[in-house]
């Protein structure tokens, strides 16, 4: 089963079942979408086509095929990314503006691993200094920058970003 998202129309979803020979439409009303934006992501169990995520400013799932919708995950906020283990639909991986969320039991408990040094950059650059710069616009966090190098043995550390703007860091 495949599905694809359409934003026209009150964000329907469709779906097929023949590679994309032939879609047929899966909800009525724009229901499945909680805010049309740009990250809304689509992702199916693969180990049960029925059961269906649709990622936005929250998670709904339809465990019907698209037919009927609900909150799908009590966790994250602004989520982008959704990976589901192929071997134990159980676990899964979820990625949200502020980092990720790990969970084992279809999303009852969640576990955020702080110690790791995530972030979303949305558009990446660099200047002509010698060594270079990175800068990264961040989700909500504004534009940062940080050496693209350091001197000596030292690895580049959170503390050698500076903060350049604040908001959307496009």
């Amino acid at each position: 089963m495949n599905l694809r998202f359409s934003q026209y129309d009150e964000n329907f979803i469709f779906r097929t079942d023949d590679g994309g020979t032939s879609w047929r439409l899966t909800t009525l009303g724009g229901k499945p979408v909680t805010g049309g934006s740009y990250f809304g992501q689509i992702r199916v169990d693969p180990n049960d086509p029925d059961h269906v995520y649709v990622l936005s400013f929250g998670t709904i799932h339809s465990t019907d095929g698209g037919r009927t919708w609900s909150r799908g995950i009590e966790y994250g906020g602004d989520n982008h990314a959704l990976w589901i283990d192929p071997d134990d639909s159980g676990h899964m991986l979820l990625g949200y503006d502020y980092g990720m969320a790990i969970t084992y039991d279809r999303g009852e408990n969640w576990y955020h691993p702080d110690a790791l040094p995530l972030a979303q950059l949305y558009e990446i650059g660099v200047d002509m200094d010698y060594p270079y710069n990175v800068y990264g616009g961040m989700q909500d966090f504004g534009t940062w920058k940080g050496p693209s190098t350091k001197k000596g043995r030292f690895p580049i550390r959170m503390e050698d970003w500076t903060h350049v703007a604040g908001g959307d860091g496009y």
